[in-house]
This record gives structure tokens, sequence and C-alpha cells, in this order.
């Protein structure tokens, strides 16, 4: 078995009932944005090569999901707050549905997400 060194978190939003395909995009959405903003692009490659590891964690509600935002830009973490444009759940209105976290040392993320629930 792999001995993962870094991991990347996907954070979800429980409260708007997401369509199973709509929660797969915004997830994919959160993952790829939150490497864009990695500043250890070695740490990038060390996190590809060993197999991306991520975990989905749930965010109660809008006001949860950006205090998990915030907390991530305090632990100077790379993030992504997702925000997704209506057009086809939110009947237009734009809504933010994810936070990508991460990558980084599973150390660092431990830390970041000890009080968050699996999605």
């Amino acid at each position: 078995m792999t001995e993962f060194v870094y991991t990347q978190a996907i954070v979800l939003r429980k409260d708007l009932n997401m369509s199973k395909g709509k929660l797969a995009v915004q997830a994919a959405h959160a993952a790829i944005a939150s490497c864009r903003f990695a500043k250890d692009r070695d740490l990038v490659l060390f996190w590809f090569n060993e197999g991306q590891r991520k975990i989905a964690f749930r965010a109660l509600s809008e006001e949860h999901l950006l205090r998990l935002y915030e907390k991530a830009q305090a632990f100077d973490l790379p993030c992504y707050l997702v925000e997704d444009f209506g057009l086809t759940e939110f009947h237009g209105i734009k809504t933010k549905t994810a936070l990508g976290v991460g990558p980084c040392t599973i150390e660092k993320m431990n830390e970041f997400t000890k009080d968050l629930e699996l999605y």
C-alpha cells in the first residue's frame, strides 16, 4: 500500500442537494482550481506523482463554506472557492458550491479538517 505524504480536500455544500453530476463537476472545479493557486509547484508535482490523494468533506451552509475558505487562507493553504453560474440547477442564481484546499502535507490538512465531517 502506498504511504501518502500529500493530500487535497474538497469541501462540498450538503444543503444544496446537488444532483450527482453537478456534485462531481463542482468537485472537479475545486480540485483543479486550488492546484492552480499552489505556490510550491514541486509539492504539486510530488502530490500528482503519488496519486493525487483527495478527501471530500461537507459544508453545512454557504456561511460554513465561507468560514472554511477564510480558515484555509489563514492557514496559508492553496484554495479556491467555486461559484456556479446557475445555468443548470440554481435557477440563474450564482451559488457558492464548493471549496478546494491543497494540495499540502497531510499534517497541515489534518489540522485544517479536524472538525469536518466526511461527505
